[in-house]
């Protein structure tokens, strides 16, 4: 392994740390923002959530959870392996 591939791949161990995915229910009832992990790190709620029953709002909120994991691993399997024991390429291909 070249040593010259540590620090890009450092760098992309800190950009996955750092990035986000937000995504709304079709309606924008709620939006989710997740890690590339697919956690939790914000939730929101639209104008179109007011006076919701919480059962309702759950499932918008749930829809938009879906939406903002599925994007995130897309985007996470893009990036490269931010371990130093990875080959090169997308850490999705491996």
């Amino acid at each position: 392994m070249d040593i010259a591939e540590h620090p890009r791949r450092a760098s992309a161990g800190a950009m996955i740390g750092r990035a986000t995915v937000r995504a709304a229910s079709d309606g924008g009832e709620a939006h989710v923002t997740v890690d590339l992990a697919g956690a939790v790190v914000g939730v929101g709620f639209g104008p179109a959530s007011r006076g919701m029953r919480e059962v309702d709002l759950a499932a918008h909120v749930l829809a938009a959870y879906e939406r903002a994991a599925a994007q995130a691993a897309r985007l996470a399997a893009e990036l490269p392996c931010a371990d130093p024991g990875c080959p090169p390429g997308p850490a999705g291909a491996h």
